[in-house]
């Protein structure tokens, strides 16, 4: 079976969320990837599902860093986080190097 390019967080962050919370992504995508998708889990949800993800544009091919922001919003304390490199879990050739992942309320 094919598996998709991904980051996994470690399990039990504990982040609490609220109305204007977003994550904050600064990288490099060396890839052609257009867009990618982050995942969360929860406490009361620890599955992985569509409705607990946000697809979010980002550039291919980049030379230098860009930071992302992915609007959240209030989805509950955070168990644990997925960065998929293509938002429709599509193969990617590349690296993407990533300087940070942050979240803001």
């Amino acid at each position: 079976p094919e598996i998709a390019a991904r980051l996994l967080s470690a399990d039990g962050l504990g982040l609490e969320t609220g109305a204007d919370a977003a994550l904050l992504i600064r990288m490099q995508n060396h890839t052609d990837s257009k867009a990618m998708r982050v995942w969360w889990t929860t406490d009361v949800a620890p599955e992985w599902t569509a409705d607990r993800s946000r697809a979010f544009a980002v550039n291919p091919f980049e030379t230098g860093d860009t930071l992302y922001r992915v609007p959240l919003g209030d989805v509950g304390r955070i168990r644990r986080l997925r960065l998929d490199f293509s938002s429709e879990a599509a193969a990617v050739t590349g690296t993407c190097r990533i300087d940070y992942i942050c979240l803001v309320k």
